[in-house]
């Protein structure tokens, strides 16, 4: 039965929700055999980290599959996220130089801040036109309000930022990513992921997709030479390029999705529980108010708006926008918590289920963001039981290099736009629902198109 239900939700996209149902049945560790493979499950942080970041275990459990994805999409497993090859020097290299390029400090702090700022200010300026010119010419909308799409503003948002991060804001390159991204909204769907994987008989169409996105990763790689030179974080992504067999397409693309996909579900997601949930939204704007006033927030505020960051935090659990993460491969047999792990065997990081464990986290499907704050108010430490068993950007040598930097951007969007805006229900459309159905299946999960009214707020 097990069988049928894994092919029928690898068909689905819903692979996540299966492996939650899994793991209240079974317990931390689910196995699987299929006619894919052997499968393994992962549901609590406990196991995450024993397996992933052990001495034992480490550098057997982190490979990554063999798949579609990874030979014809992430130019022959060469990426950094896709790359199967944890344990030579190469990988470690472009791992660790990865990890220098993203964490911005020293002037770098200041060119991630700036260009954020830069950013929010057009944003916060067009979205006040908009409020102006909808109100007048909409009788149904309240003056001073729009309705918009989110997906109309923050997405384009965020890539500009990336644009103007990566190729001192180069206008071509902002279209090439919105194109980029929307074929990877297809081609990593669980569903295709796993389709051409494991489906020989559909391999030829390799030529046809695979010929599409290098094609377009050409004119992205050219437009990154052509508009970068001198940029910092071009000058750091070239050094990679040049201490290892890394093309510069493929660098471009690889921080481009990153830095892209999970950025904008996560702000989606988090102004969608907004309107559903204005207490919350209110107890940020007073904190904001309290605070920072109409200072422009800074990342140096941070520490000031520990209710705003918990609200983050609390976003990145609910909506759980990698609920798989990405995909582990053993490179050996090994035992864990008396469970024989064969050689092969695909291993997912269980976060949907983690993040929704009713043994972990009281009243898990309510939003909550005081569950991250102490008696006194103050963020929890990362070392605290709660913070420990939260991971949202996963563990060990395959976890997100760019934590610091997605929680850095998450910060300013939030604090700028609840600093200058309402966000309320639609009035011309139906609220999207906070059910697992408002999201397509991928291995990022999309929020379907959602419309909600934002008001400037009265000061």
């Amino acid at each position: 039965m097990v069988y049928f239900d894994i092919l029928k939700a690898v068909k689905g996209g819903t692979l996540h929700l299966l492996g939650e149902k899994l793991a209240k049945q079974y317990g931390d560790i689910v196995m699987c055999r299929t006619i894919i493979g052997n499968l393994c499950f992962l549901n609590s942080a406990r196991l995450v980290r024993q397996v992933f970041t052990d001495k034992e275990t480490q550098l057997i459990a982190n490979d990554r599959p063999h798949t579609f994805t990874g030979a014809v999409l992430s130019y022959k497993f060469k990426d950094v996220g896709l790359s199967d090859e944890v344990k030579t020097s190469e990988w470690s290299k472009i791992r660790k130089l990865f990890h220098s390029t993203l964490r911005f400090y020293g002037s770098g702090v200041e060119t991630l801040e700036g260009t954020l700022q830069t950013e929010l200010h057009n944003l916060t300026e067009t979205l006040e036109i908009q409020t102006k010119m909808v109100g007048e010419n909409n009788r149904q909308i309240p003056l001073g309000c729009c309705e918009l799409e989110m997906e109309h503003f923050l997405p384009i948002s965020i890539r500009r930022v990336l644009a103007t991060l990566v190729c001192n804001e180069c206008p071509t390159y902002i279209l090439i990513c919105y194109c980029y991204t929307c074929r990877l909204a297809v081609i990593h769907s669980v569903a295709c992921y796993n389709l051409y994987s494991y489906t020989p008989s559909l391999r030829g169409s390799e030529m046809l997709i695979g010929s599409v996105y290098l094609g377009t990763g050409a004119m992205n790689g050219s437009k990154l030479g052509a508009r970068s030179s001198g940029h910092d974080i071009a000058r750091r992504l070239e050094r990679i390029r040049t201490c290892v067999s890394f093309s510069p397409t493929s660098m471009a693309e690889v921080h481009g999705d990153s830095w892209y996909a999970t950025s904008t579900e996560l702000l989606k997601g988090f102004f969608l529980y907004m309107v559903h949930h204005p207490r919350v939204m209110k107890k940020v704007q007073e904190e904001i108010d309290r605070v920072l006033g109409q200072k422009i927030p800074s990342l140096e505020d941070r520490r000031s708006l520990p209710f705003t960051e918990a609200a983050i935090l609390e976003a990145l659990r609910v909506v759980s926008a990698a609920p798989l993460s990405l995909a582990h491969e053993t490179r050996e047999d090994f035992t864990t918590d008396g469970f024989f792990i064969s050689k092969g065997t695909i291993i997912f990081e269980n976060i949907w289920s983690m993040n929704r464990d009713p043994t972990a986290w009281e009243d898990p499907e309510v939003f909550r963001p005081e569950r991250f704050l102490d008696d006194e108010g103050q963020l929890l430490p990362p070392t605290h039981p709660t913070r420990w068993r939260f991971l949202p950007f996963g563990i060990g040598k395959r976890s997100c290099p760019g934590e610091n930097f997605a929680r850095s951007r998450a910060f300013l969007y939030v604090t700028t736009l609840l600093q200058q805006f309402d966000f309320l229900p639609p009035v011309n459309h139906d609220l999207l629902p906070l059910t697992p159905d408002s999201w397509t299946e991928g291995v990022v999960l999309q929020l379907k198109p959602c419309y909600v009214t934002i008001k400037r707020r009265s000061q």
